[in-house]
């Protein structure tokens, strides 16, 4: 069986973003940060990867349905 996982472009953009400031600091932290994503199983064949959340601040719900 296929799984596809599709990036939207918000967690494109967000990956870029946490990518370029945490490879100035360490990077280890780089791949302790990109772990955690928050996706949507769309079926059992496709999960859509909808943003990458920096644990430390309040996940904004806005754009989300």
């Amino acid at each position: 069986m296929v799984i596809v996982v599709v990036w939207t472009d918000k967690a494109g953009e967000d990956l870029d973003q946490i990518i370029s400031y945490w490879s100035s600091i360490s990077t280890n932290s780089v791949r302790l940060q990109v772990q955690r994503l928050v996706y949507y199983i769309v079926s059992e064949q496709r999960i859509d990867i909808l943003t990458i959340h920096n644990s430390a601040r309040p996940l904004d719900m806005e754009g989300f349905s």
